[in-house]
């Protein structure tokens, strides 16, 4: 894969694979790792500055993406690099992208209340940063986790704002998944057909 041989040469190193063990003990110090810290300070954490790093960075938010689809099992490992690599180093721009798809992944594991947390701590951190060619994934992912504890119809809205944000900043995947989400959230919301007349 050109992409872990890239931040191979970065000096970050990913491994291929976890075994179910290995994938549960890396989730849970990670978790460790982040109580330490309360949700402000992790908000207002140091920034990077090492270019290598931010790089290094850079490569595994692609990676997400991409491990999402065709490699979903191993998507974790590239979550959990990129937020030890953030309170290692500093926030990057795209340190929201590895805070929104860890809260999925907490959320995917059960725990709904702290996979939201990271979600809003994402979102925070998208605004601090300013990380506009990241902000339509973190918000179309990470609405996908509020969805669980705020009603549909508001977060139709926040599918809205991340199409327009992404469009904005030339992302287009952004737009066209906040577009879908947005389609599938309605029609689970009970938006009635005439509104989509309108």
């Amino acid at each position: 894969n050109r992409f872990l041989s890239a931040l191979s040469q970065l000096g970050e190193e990913l491994p291929e694979s976890y075994s179910e063990a290995e994938m549960k003990f890396h989730i849970e110090q990670t978790k460790v790792l982040l109580q330490e810290f309360t949700d402000q300070e992790l908000i207002e954490y140091k920034i990077m500055d090492d270019p290598s790093k931010m790089m290094a960075m850079k490569f595994c938010a692609r990676l997400e993406v991409s491990f999402q689809m065709i490699k979903p099992s191993s998507q974790p490992i590239v979550t959990l690099k990129m937020v030890q690599l953030s309170i290692a180093r500093g926030m990057s721009p795209m340190s929201p992208i590895g805070f929104t798809y860890f809260g999925q992944l907490l959320a995917r594991l059960g725990d709904v209340q702290e996979g939201c947390r990271y979600v809003r701590i994402a979102q925070a951190l998208l605004k601090r940063i300013g990380s506009k060619e990241v902000a339509g994934e973190v918000i179309a992912t990470g609405t996908q986790v509020l969805c669980f504890v705020e009603p549909l119809q508001t977060t139709l809205e926040y599918h809205v704002q991340g199409q327009a944000v992404a469009m904005a900043a030339g992302d287009t995947h952004g737009a066209l998944i906040n577009s879908i989400f947005y389609i599938a959230t309605s029609f689970w919301a009970g938006t009635k057909l005439p509104v989509w007349k309108e």
